[in-house]
């Protein structure tokens, strides 16, 4: 079969030699991890060409408001629950700009018409991927809004009780006015005192309900701001524009060479590019998305030894998807990264401030490229992991 496919020159002994200086070799440096190289294979990963029509919102769509925008634009590098994750945890502008990024004109020009049996990643539709996540953002930005509404509720009681407190004010107001001919009166000076006390009472309560709503107001339009400037930033769509269709023109494919790395840890993924250099982000994705990773390994036909699990806190067998154990009773412990359970056989790592757990292998990953616990969103490096041997 031909495909259009971006070369890479490098040679397999290079390839190894890129693999053998990122692969573990055990050490206290490195937490005792050694890595055993599973697989180095060639893959074919998609890009997609693509033509977008979208036109100003609230407007008719007819060809008189109908704008073509012709990109080259990077689709289907990324798994959809990977990107989903993404819109969630950091908004739009990340997330729109993970799976849409133009391509370099040298690379284009790279392209040849090959025949050659490398395996083969299936790419997503434009179509649909803009669809789910445009429903992610209405779902997320409606719950969102849906916050701020309680947050208004909870704060109501706030402003009742700073209105009663001005008319308390008011009150002492007037009953001041009646002694204003002799202000050195004791009761003139009483009820000033009232009133500057309700009113800086009042005051208080109403910067505190105010405050509260101006937070939950910001959160809500922070995730607008990021979702409008990743429409911006990746597909060059002004604010005012909604996306009506998105019409494929080609479609070629980048050869990149990929590794899998295994401990008694868990295992990890290295991807090479055809400059040398590894593709972090597509190897972030396989960290999170263990349906992925085994949509590759199946490419490869290879085939895991499945290790037995055992719950973590009594030694009991368990399933990938049990939630309570049947033999102690108690919650199965799992991976914060990958959401799998973690196993009384396996190394695992813990945040220092929120003690959330994790394969030790997986979450050294997430913090080098996320810099942050994927349970707490606190900042953390790879150094304060706690390691926890059973």
């Amino acid at each position: 079969m031909s495909y259009r496919i971006i070369q890479n020159d490098l040679v397999r002994a290079k390839i190894v030699e890129i693999v053998e200086r990122h692969r573990k070799k055990g050490g206290l440096l490195h937490r005792r991890i050694i890595e055993k190289l599973i697989y180095l294979k060639p893959i074919l990963w998609p890009v997609r060409q693509f033509e977008i029509n979208y036109s100003k919102q609230n407007s008719l769509i007819d060809e008189s408001t109908k704008i073509n925008s012709k990109s080259n634009f990077m689709l289907g590098k990324f798994s959809l629950p990977f990107v989903e994750k993404l819109l969630l945890d950091k908004g739009g502008r990340v997330a729109l700009t993970s799976i849409y990024s133009k391509e370099k004109k040298r690379l284009l020009q790279l392209i040849g018409m090959y025949t050659t049996k490398v395996p083969v990643l299936q790419f997503l539709d434009p179509s649909i991927v803009y669809t789910s996540l445009f429903e992610i953002y209405i779902h997320r930005h409606d719950e969102l809004v849906l916050d701020l509404e309680k947050t208004k509720e909870e704060v109501q009681p706030l402003f009742i009780e700073a209105e009663a407190l001005q008319q308390k004010a008011e009150i002492a107001q007037k009953n001041a006015e009646k002694y204003s001919s002799n202000k050195s009166t004791p009761e003139y000076k009483e009820y000033k005192q009232q009133v500057s006390d309700f009113r800086n009472q009042t005051r208080k309560l109403r910067k505190e309900a105010n405050g509260k709503i101006a937070i939950q107001n910001n959160i809500v339009e922070k995730f607008k701001r990021q979702w409008f400037l990743g429409m911006r930033n990746a597909l060059k769509i002004k604010k005012d524009f909604k996306i009506i269709e998105f019409k494929n023109i080609d479609t070629f494919y980048h050869l990149f060479w990929i590794a899998r790395l295994d401990s008694k840890s868990g295992s990890r993924h290295l991807i090479i590019n055809e400059r040398g250099r590894q593709e972090k982000e597509l190897q972030k994705m396989l960290v999170f998305d263990s349906q992925f990773r085994a949509e590759i390994d199946n490419l490869f036909d290879y085939q895991e030894t499945k290790k037995a699990l055992v719950c973590y806190l009594c030694g009991g067998s368990i399933s990938k998807t049990q939630k309570v154990c049947s033999n102690c009773k108690e919650e199965v412990l799992k991976c914060s990264v990958c959401k799998l359970p973690i196993s009384q056989n396996q190394d695992i790592g813990q945040c220092p401030h929120c003690e959330s757990k994790a394969h030790l292998t997986h979450l050294f990953e997430w913090i080098k490229t996320q810099g942050k616990c994927p349970v707490c969103m606190r900042n953390i490096i790879v150094g304060s992991i706690e390691d926890l041997q059973k």
